[in-house]
């Protein structure tokens, strides 16, 4: 699994639309634990907030948004994220990747 960001600008609104994937095939994420951090390094910058989509109609889809709307005092750089799944006690994650912090030019 790759995924990858385009960078994003401190201040802009952060907003990830995700689709949860089994053998290729959106899979229904109803009874799945979602969950995901941004960190820079071992320091918290965020939880993310898991909206997860009408299964029936959009199965697999889920959007992630920081806990807390202001991403003006994000720190710049790289910082780390991925998205945990529970499914019957059964823990998986993404790969690690990043999301790519920088300064807005428009203020």
């Amino acid at each position: 699994m790759t995924i990858s960001l385009p960078d994003f600008k401190k201040g802009d609104s952060f907003t990830v639309n995700c689709t949860y994937l089994q053998n290729g095939v959106p899979y229904d994420i109803t009874n799945i634990d979602i969950k995901s951090q941004i960190r820079e390094a071992a320091v918290l910058v965020t939880d993310l907030v898991i909206t997860k989509a009408d299964q029936t109609n959009n199965p697999g889809v889920f959007i992630l948004t920081p806990s807390n709307s202001d991403t003006s005092t994000w720190p710049s750089g790289n910082l780390l994220c991925d998205i945990q799944f529970t499914e019957q006690g059964i823990v998986r994650s993404t790969e690690t990747f990043y999301v790519s912090l920088i300064e807005q030019v428009t203020l």
